[in-house]
């Protein structure tokens, strides 16, 4: 999964066609830029903090007795956690519903494939379909660990 998150993060960066002018079009490819590196570095980060042993080193010094784990820290961690599911099931819903209801797919990495090698509709559902996968991926990977900082 590592290497999809990156291989989707370089197809984000490679969408510029060198049509664009300044306008809502080129600050829409500049913002998608950084959402995807980010997401890349917050699972590359992960990958290594468990593969290198410091998150398990993190969690066995971790003296939980010393930490009140009381009622409202509780509720605190079950609402940041639903929370974060009821953004990634609502992000996903409402690009599902643009990528295959309205025919206007936001993915410029995307149509820029589908406009290039002349993609029949067949084709281009297929990989709107693996892109979805790709986006659900990628918001997990956005939103648990910002849920992390906030619960501690």
């Amino acid at each position: 999964m590592l290497t999809v998150t990156w291989l989707n993060t370089v197809r984000s960066c490679a969408i510029f066609d060198g049509t664009e002018t300044l306008g809502a079009l080129l600050f829409t490819k500049l913002g998608t830029i950084p959402g995807a590196l980010l997401i890349a570095f917050l699972h590359t980060t992960y990958y290594v903090a468990s593969h290198t042993g410091s998150l398990d080193r993190v969690f066995r010094e971790t003296t939980f007795s010393a930490y009140d784990f009381s009622a409202k820290f509780g509720r605190k961690a079950k609402v940041v956690t639903v929370a974060c599911w009821l953004m990634i099931a609502l992000g996903i819903s409402f690009f599902n519903y643009i990528a295959f209801t309205m025919q206007n797919f936001s993915d410029f990495g995307l149509l820029l494939i589908i406009r290039a090698f002349h993609l029949s509709k067949t084709q281009a559902d297929i990989l709107r379909a693996v892109s979805v996968i790709v986006h659900i991926h990628a918001a997990a990977c956005w939103a648990f660990p910002q849920a992390m900082n906030h619960i501690g």
